[in-house]
């Protein structure tokens, strides 16, 4: 998917429940993996509107919400002014055309549905480990590999993420596996048939 379809979505993404719904089943098997800090800084990586960090607000001290697309962040702004959030920025980075990495390292970076849309996933581990903090955890939670079928009109990069190859890459580059779960499960209707497409949650420490 690119930029500007991320951008043309932006004005719809939070009216559709579904996605409502996976962030906060995602962010609290998040909570029940990691035990969180209230001084802890995160990050949310391809935050998009923010579904899945404002399940962290009262859960630590600061959240950066990292995002390539304007319309999104623009969207993510008015919601955090309109609610007066005081404990979370905004950062607009595409972390792989840039060496200027956010100088703070983070105590954990969380990120949904983000990553069978980056091209390169290993070199995705490699820029997410580098922004943690020593011992510090990732949570990724993405669409489990899937048939083609869940993005019909192609526009995406991946058809879901293989768990294993996902756990090799990050084994390589030196992210600790813990633990994995599906924390949700997409149900969509396609050719009149119900399917069904797992989110998996897998946590990561440095």
């Amino acid at each position: 998917m690119g930029i500007s379809k991320f951008d043309k979505n932006a004005f719809t993404y939070d009216l559709k429940p579904m996605h409502v719904e996976r962030a906060k089943a995602v962010a609290d098997d998040i909570k029940s993996s990691i035990r969180i800090n209230k001084d802890w800084h995160i990050a949310d990586f391809g935050c998009g509107t923010g579904l899945l960090g404002f399940n962290f607000i009262e859960d630590v001290k600061q959240i950066t919400m990292i995002d390539v697309s304007q319309n999104m962040l623009d969207i993510l702004k008015e919601k955090i002014n309109s609610l007066n959030i005081t404990n979370m920025k905004i950062l607009k980075m595409d972390v792989f055309n840039t060496n200027n990495l956010p100088i703070e390292r983070f105590d954990l970076i969380v990120t949904l549905m983000t990553f069978h849309h980056i091209q390169d996933i290993r070199l995705g581990l490699i820029k997410l480990k580098s922004m943690l903090k020593n011992d510090g955890f990732l949570a990724l939670a993405d669409l489990d590999e899937e048939d083609g079928s869940y993005h019909q009109d192609g526009d995406t990069v991946h058809n879901g993420i293989n768990q294993e190859e996902l756990k090799q890459f990050a084994s390589e580059i030196g992210l600790r596996f813990k633990t994995s779960n599906i924390p949700y499960v997409i149900r969509k209707t396609i050719d009149n048939t119900q399917r069904e497409y797992p989110v998996f949650l897998h946590i990561y420490q440095k």
